[in-house]
């Protein structure tokens, strides 16, 4: 990301991983680029959102045993995500 923002040219950057623990990874370490968007389904916390630390298969185990849990993980997951764009 250095290299990137170093060169002052427009350019999009794709990271793969939970948002929710990359963006406030990248406030930590100084990161500050010129926009950030927002690309999950946060509409949907159930279904649309993976809650941090969380594995696929475990996601998607709780969300037909114990969907109160993924809701409420999801929300806070969302609440971290949202406080690092702010952050920026």
């Amino acid at each position: 990301l250095s290299v990137v923002t170093g060169a002052r040219a427009p350019v999009s950057v794709g990271l793969l991983g939970n948002a929710c623990e990359v963006l406030p990874e990248l406030v930590r370490r100084g990161v500050r680029p010129d926009a950030v968007t927002d690309q999950t389904s946060a509409h949907d916390p159930l279904h649309g959102y993976l809650p941090e630390g969380w594995s696929v298969a475990e996601w998607e185990r709780a969300a037909r045993d114990d969907p109160d849990r993924v809701i409420a993980d999801a929300k806070a997951s969302m609440t971290k995500h949202v406080r690092a764009m702010l952050a920026f």
